[in-house]
């Protein structure tokens, strides 16, 4: 199984959504959206079932977002 770790320090309480986007901008999944406290917050992504290519994830907490490129090689 190949994943995808996500580790993120939160400085106060905060909603936090992740999301998936394929090469065309089309959100192919939700990998977590939920409050979550203060502190260390770690997620996984399973990518086990994706083909290869380039894949955007987008990090918003607190209602500021990230956009980071990943590529997932066979």
């Amino acid at each position: 199984m190949r994943m995808l770790l996500f580790s993120i320090n939160i400085e106060r309480t905060s909603n936090i959504a992740i999301e998936a986007y394929d090469f065309t901008g089309k959100r192919i999944q939700t990998i977590y959206d939920s409050q979550i406290p203060k502190g260390r917050f770690k997620t996984s992504w399973n990518v086990s079932e994706l083909p290869a290519g380039i894949y955007y994830v987008r990090i918003t907490v607190g209602g500021s977002s990230v956009l980071n490129k990943k590529v997932i090689v066979l």
